[in-house]
């Protein structure tokens, strides 16, 4: 993480300053968060970047969403014509937690939430546990014949280096 955590300066290779819906289309990515709140401001920070019209072609997207909303927002994104990212919480990383409930509903959003096309995937900031952190890795390129990219945006005290300068800043040290 270069820039300041509030700010998600990280993301903006994700879209094209000043992107519009008559420009060639960026790569379809999907952008998982630790909790709603920062999917929500990351979505409206990338939509600040396009212009108004491509600002509902990023979207985002949480458990506590209604179950049509879901699943219409999916089936947009799954054909592309009027999506291109999505900011998620669990509910886009929780497809194989899905599959074993026995709710119909459940087990069908998670059908759609299996996309073969997501070509960029990032995890902001690091997840509570590893196997989160694998399941939403895990939803890039499906397609065989695509090429895709997984990321982690790691706050910077996960370093040793960074770790070291805070150690050395609270003892009074440069």
């Amino acid at each position: 993480m270069k820039y300041l955590m509030l700010t998600y300066q990280d993301l903006v290779f994700l879209v094209p300053k000043g992107w519009k819906p008559s420009d060639p289309r960026p790569k379809k990515f999907m952008v998982f968060f630790n909790n709603k709140y920062e999917a929500e401001d990351a979505c409206l920070f990338l939509r600040s970047r396009v212009s108004r019209k491509a600002q509902e072609y990023i979207k985002w997207f949480y458990a506590s969403m209604s179950t049509f909303y879901r699943s219409e927002e999916i089936k947009l994104f799954k054909t592309g014509e009027s999506q291109y990212g999505l900011e998620l919480t669990d509910v886009g990383g929780m497809v194989s937690s899905f599959q074993h409930i026995s709710d119909r509903n459940c087990t069908n959003l998670a059908q759609r939430i299996d996309l073969p096309d997501i070509q960029i995937i990032v995890q902001w900031k690091v997840p509570t546990d590893l196997n989160t952190l694998m399941q939403r890795f895990g939803h890039g390129v499906r397609n065989p014949s695509l090429m895709g990219i997984t990321i982690l945006i790691t706050e910077p005290w996960y370093f040793y280096d960074e770790h070291q300068k805070s150690v050395r800043r609270r003892a009074g040290h440069k």
